[in-house]
């Protein structure tokens, strides 16, 4: 799976795109979205994550927050928090999910739908 940022990304506006993966990436990546929703996790450093390829370098942390405030990117655009309510966070658990199921095929979904770049998953890089 691949971390990349577009400054000029979906209609103009700042995308950060998570795509490719196989299945057990995806189900790992639904199983921190999940974990986040359920509130036995709070922050998780995506950027970190093994599986993850980052060939920008970028630093972006997801959080659950009693507010929905989406994604907050630092001036240097390479630092992201995406901050999230649990409600909004079992929303994109969901979302998510579809890419789990064995058999699913390509596709991508949207998965900020509040302030910020928006945040894309996509099976290949393509939206």
């Amino acid at each position: 799976m691949t971390l990349e940022y577009f400054e000029d990304g979906d209609r103009g506006l700042p995308l950060l795109v998570l795509h490719g993966g196989d299945i057990s990436e995806r189900a790992e990546l639904y199983r921190i979205f999940q974990a986040l929703a359920d509130g036995t996790t709070r922050l998780v450093r995506l950027h970190e994550l093994p599986f993850l390829n980052n060939p920008g370098g970028l630093t972006f942390t997801a959080a659950s927050s009693d507010v929905d405030f989406g994604v907050e990117q630092d001036k240097s655009s390479s630092t992201f928090q995406w901050k999230r309510s649990l409600e909004s966070r079992e929303q994109i658990a969901g979302l998510m999910q579809l890419f789990v199921v064995e058999g699913t095929g390509g596709g991508f979904q949207y998965l900020n739908a509040a302030e910020g770049p928006e945040v894309i998953y996509s099976t290949r890089r393509a939206w």
